[in-house]
């Protein structure tokens, strides 16, 4: 069991955290980065190979007959397990503790599926997770379920589901307890995204992140600590801010002219739709991008003006934000290259260009892996530190 005192918890992280960095460490080394005691080096990874966290590995030559022993982090045997209601799609994933994944499924689902219908796919989903847990005999330690929408801050009940209101008031983590006796955290799909594209240094910094896939979205991260901008406080999610006052097309969340209904993914596709040319009137979300990629006139221009658009109604909060970098992650299919430089044009409208020069805009291509590795390091990191979704709850 984790000690919950706050030195030795304070320890047990900073000890993870060095063995995750550092790939196979010796205990010295370890002493050293972490300024503990070699005693309490020494008690700390006794309990962390009893639980099963930490294996010992051979490392290098044999020295008197004896091989010299590092400490790395027990791969194999342990991994976690990873949900998304995002988009209008199921995703599943397995990961271990090296971001390896072992396990990957996806489940679109369509807008007249039932509550009954959708719970099958992610039952399904999550049994066979479990069954390739069970046949590979791993050790599985938490499961976070992310979920685009707002959430009960206490028992994690969705409030308010964006792509999925037939799931309103409905507690996946009971769900999920009584059909597998599953335990498992729900949180907001931002804190999957956070966790999933910042990288390296960036953690120290101060970041702004937009998802453009189906919708619009827009949090903020000053070091590890999560904010949000907007102009309506009531309304976590920029992508429901109302930039049409003449109307403009219904939105899901009751009124008209939102950013998401204007400029998200499934507005996109409409407006092809609108176009009347054969090739975009049953087009998905895979297809748009494909047409993108292939540098369709059309796609092209469409999602050029509205990446433009964007930066534009984006500019406010980027501002406000200090955001020194500024990464995207869109499974649009648009080129980056494109996709910056028009985003750059729509910033520009609203801010100085020396202060655009100053943004490290990045993309993510692939949206899907980004947010599965996000939740699969959140579940990774509440069983390593289970104050993290305390915390994260409290800073929003």
């Amino acid at each position: 069991m984790v000690d919950n005192s706050t030195n030795n918890y304070r320890a047990r992280s900073r000890m993870l955290d060095v063995i995750r960095k550092s790939a196979p460490v010796t205990r010295p080394a370890l002493a050293k980065e972490t300024r503990l005691t070699s005693a309490a080096v020494g008690l700390h990874v006794a309990s962390l190979l009893d639980e099963g966290l930490i294996e010992e590995v051979g490392y290098g030559e044999s020295i008197g007959g004896r091989m010299p022993v590092k400490i790395d982090i027990a791969r194999k045997s342990n991994c976690t397990l990873g949900v998304a209601l995002h988009d209008g799609e199921l995703l599943g994933n397995v990961a271990d503790f090296g971001d390896h994944s072992l396990f990957m499924r996806r489940e679109r689902m369509r807008p007249r599926d039932t509550r009954q219908q959708i719970l099958d796919s992610l039952d399904q989903i999550v049994e066979q997770a479990l069954g390739l847990i069970a046949k590979h005999q791993l050790r599985q330690r938490h499961c976070v379920v992310a979920i685009s929408g707002h959430l009960d801050a206490q028992t994690g009940r969705i409030i308010d589901s964006v792509h999925f209101p037939k799931l309103n008031n409905f507690d996946v983590r009971e769900h999920l307890l009584k059909q597998f006796n599953l335990q498992c955290e729900a949180v907001y799909v931002t804190h999957a995204v956070f966790c999933g594209v910042l990288e390296g240094d960036m953690r120290n910094e101060h970041v702004g992140l937009i998802s453009w896939n189906t919708g619009v979205g827009w949090t903020q991260a000053r070091g590890e600590n999560l904010q949000f901008t907007n102009a309506n406080p009531g309304v976590r999610r920029i992508s429901h801010l109302k930039i049409r006052p003449d109307g403009g097309r219904a939105c899901h969340c009751g009124r008209s002219g939102c950013l998401e209904s204007e400029l998200g993914g499934l507005a996109i596709l409409q407006r092809l739709a609108e176009t009347g040319e054969a090739k975009y009137a049953h087009l998905d979300l895979p297809g748009l991008a494909a047409l993108a990629q292939a540098a369709d006139p059309t796609v092209v221009e469409m999602l050029s003006g509205c990446a433009r658009e964007l930066g534009q109604h984006l500019a406010p909060a980027v501002f406000l934000s200090g955001a020194k970098y500024l990464r995207i992650e869109t499974c649009l299919g648009l080129d980056h290259a494109v996709l910056v430089r028009n985003l750059k044009q729509g910033l520009a409208q609203c801010m100085h260009a020396d202060q655009i020069d100053a943004l490290d805009i990045a993309v993510v291509p692939d949206a899907d892996a980004a947010l599965l590795k996000g939740v699969c390091r959140l579940a990774r990191g509440i069983f390593f530190d289970g104050g993290m979704i305390r915390r994260l709850r409290e800073e929003m």
